[in-house]
């Protein structure tokens, strides 16, 4: 017996089926981009590919999951974070980037974004997504701003907007899709919700 799925079901199979899209075509080319071609994550490892192949490096990250990296359009790294501690291109903790959050985020499986701030060359959103759990219970989304002409070009964190909270009550998901225009959208998923 064959039976005909409900609007329901075919709406949510199609929103899934568009995201999954979204999200698959916006990773593919992401990596065929200069400023993802340095990659820092676990603990200490990184991969640099501006030579073609993956080349090991060391880095200073210590994240069991969460962790973001961004090069400039030759792909020479700039910086990276987990989400908290945000690093410079040497390794060192930039200035006032020791503790953008003041929750965890070392367990969640995509607790650090980096994105460009549109219409500006030298700043970087951080997105920090809390892990489920953490201090705080209620898994929060904040952003920070890192301005690459701070500490001698080294980079550092704009002490005012460290820690902005956006959200809370969210999953571990988090992922960051360009616009059609200038823009870009950073999505997240509301914990115990069909709601993005």
């Amino acid at each position: 017996m064959y039976l005909t799925p409900t609007p329901f079901y075919m709406k949510r199979f199609f929103l899934v089926t568009l995201l999954l899209f979204v999200a698959l075509s916006g990773s593919f080319a992401q990596y065929y981009t200069p400023q993802n071609k340095v990659w820092a994550f676990g603990y200490g490892a990184g991969l640099d590919f501006t030579s073609g192949a993956p080349v090991s490096i060391g880095t200073s990250i210590n994240s069991f999951e969460a962790c973001a990296s961004v090069a400039d359009g030759s792909g020479s790294l700039l910086f990276y974070t987990d989400g908290k501690t945000v690093y410079d291109r040497t390794g060192a903790i930039m200035p006032s980037g020791a503790s953008v959050v003041s929750y965890g985020v070392n367990s969640a499986t995509q607790g650090a974004l980096i994105a460009p701030v549109s219409g500006s060359t030298t700043q970087y959103y951080v997105f920090s997504l809390e892990e489920i759990g953490g201090s705080t219970g209620s898994s929060h989304l904040s952003y920070s701003i890192v301005d690459m002409t701070l500490a001698g070009g080294l980079g550092d964190v704009v002490a005012a907007s460290m820690g902005t909270s956006i959200t809370n009550k969210l999953t571990e998901k988090m992922v960051a899709v360009a616009g059609t225009h200038c823009d870009l959208w950073v999505i997240v998923h509301r914990v115990d919700s069909n709601n993005f």
